[in-house]
């Protein structure tokens, strides 16, 4: 890395599927003693610059694209919301 901050972007489930999905992760973290973690979907990693230049990039983005479904199953379709969190440096 080059001294930017750096950004990844997620979906998020909410609601239910997120408390049902965190549920599952967090026993199977503790059955096998790996760590937890919120549940997402990545969509891409290491987004560089300053957090108004990422985020006028995603929001360029978002106007293109606009809302999508997000498949988990076959059965349902559930909405999720995209979430920004800074990574740490390695």
């Amino acid at each position: 890395m080059n001294g930017m901050a750096s950004y990844d972007l997620w979906i998020v489930p909410t609601g239910e599927l997120h408390e049902s999905l965190a549920s599952v992760i967090a026993d199977l973290s503790h059955r096998y003693g790996t760590p937890g973690f919120a549940p997402h979907v990545t969509l891409t990693g290491a987004a560089e610059g300053s957090l108004d230049e990422v985020l006028g990039r995603t929001r360029r983005l978002v106007s293109l694209l606009g809302p999508f479904p997000a498949c988990y199953s076959q059965r349902a379709a559930r909405k999720f919301r995209a979430r920004w969190i800074r990574s740490a440096s390695i």
